[in-house]
């Protein structure tokens, strides 16, 4: 199984922060988001990731190749267009010449270790991470859930319809990553290239078994603008913590040194 990361993006709305420098290494916690996130797909057992930039990519290579990482296989896959389309393009670079089943996140997301344990370990062949918290937030990736099925993504669905809120976190299986990539190839062919991949899902989701897995009440959290990105370290902080109360070691990895005086602080 492979975990494609999407990091091609400019990060508009983070705006003078970005103007020349790639949203996926502002830090938190005292590393980079995509750091966070590529040491938290190392302890879940993964081996391979497709990482694709774009906008300052060059330095999103440099950084991810200086840090060593033991036993990941990083291949850097490059959206030279990133200006001009959007992540469905992004994702169907990386599906192209995929044959197995994927993970797909967004490198501008953090999250407890144990959402994408219950992502990677699903036996659904298809499956989507959502968080049933109330009330949703303004700019939610509104989901409908009928039983355990997810049947509809959209940021325009009205609330009261909604089940919860889809956080950027899916998995598919070899063959259900197949139709995937036949689904947004065609978007891409009818030159549908501005279009976010969350609505190919949401239209294949008519015709494939979504799974819903819940975040279970763990913390995640976004950097898409500047409140969020005032919001990250609390919200990291508390990730730091949820993980360290449910007994899983302390990290080699930049979490290091923020696991052990957070703990120190609630001990």
């Amino acid at each position: 199984m492979k975990a494609i990361i999407l990091a091609a993006g400019q990060g508009q709305r983070l705006r003078p922060l970005t103007d020349h420098f790639p949203k996926c290494l502002i830090p938190i916690g005292g590393a980079p988001v995509l750091e966070h996130m590529l040491h938290r797909i190392q302890r879940c057992g993964l081996k391979d990731v497709v990482l694709v930039t774009g906008f300052e990519g060059d330095r999103v290579e440099r950084h991810v190749t200086q840090l060593g990482l033991r036993d990941l296989r990083v291949e850097f896959v490059v959206n030279d267009r990133f200006a001009e389309t959007n992540n469905l393009y992004s994702l169907w670079l990386a599906l192209r010449d995929n044959t197995g089943p994927v993970i797909i996140l967004n490198a501008d997301d953090y999250f407890n270790v144990h959402i994408l344990e219950a992502l990677k370990d699903a036996s659904a062949d298809t499956a989507a991470v959502v968080d049933f918290t109330r009330p949703l937030p303004l700019d939610a990736m509104k989901t409908r859930v009928d039983g355990s099925r997810v049947t509809f993504l959209g940021k325009t669905l009205p609330e009261h319809f909604a089940s919860g809120n889809a956080i950027g976190m899916y998995r598919f299986s070899a063959r259900t990553a197949e139709l995937l990539r036949s689904e947004i190839g065609g978007w891409v062919r009818e030159g549908r290239v501005r279009d976010f991949y969350v609505s190919a899902i949401s239209e294949l989701a008519s015709r494939v078994p979504i799974h819903a897995i819940s975040t279970e009440g763990l913390t995640w959290g976004e950097i898409d603008d500047h409140e969020d990105l005032a919001a990250a370290p609390s919200k990291f902080a508390r990730i730091v913590v949820e993980e360290r109360s449910m007994s899983l070691p302390i990290p080699a990895g930049p979490d290091r040194e923020w696991y052990i005086s957070q703990s120190q602080q609630i001990a």
